[in-house]
């Protein structure tokens, strides 16, 4: 579907050299969350902490849509304390 093309082609950026950016990263969980792809949400949310890219309001709302389209209620929740720590 769309959102294993949106991961292919991220996937493509970075075997071409390039460092996906926040706003790349948070096109592909906008389809990932529009998909109820909430693994590969929460995986990409992971690989942009790990690279230190400044997660946004569009990032999070991303990532917790696609929990909440799941029906994954408590990781949605959990996500929205572990924001309130930051």
């Amino acid at each position: 579907g769309k959102s294993a093309l949106a991961l292919k082609l991220l996937r493509e950026m970075e075997l071409a050299g390039l460092r996906p950016n926040v706003y790349a990263y948070n096109a592909t969980l906008s389809v990932c969350a529009k998909a109820g792809n909430w693994r590969h949400a929460l995986d990409l949310l992971s690989q942009m902490n790990e690279l230190g890219l400044d997660c946004d309001s569009y990032t999070y709302s991303s990532v917790i849509a696609s929990l909440r389209g799941s029906g994954q209620w408590e990781k949605a929740l959990g996500l929205i304390e572990s924001m309130k720590a930051r």
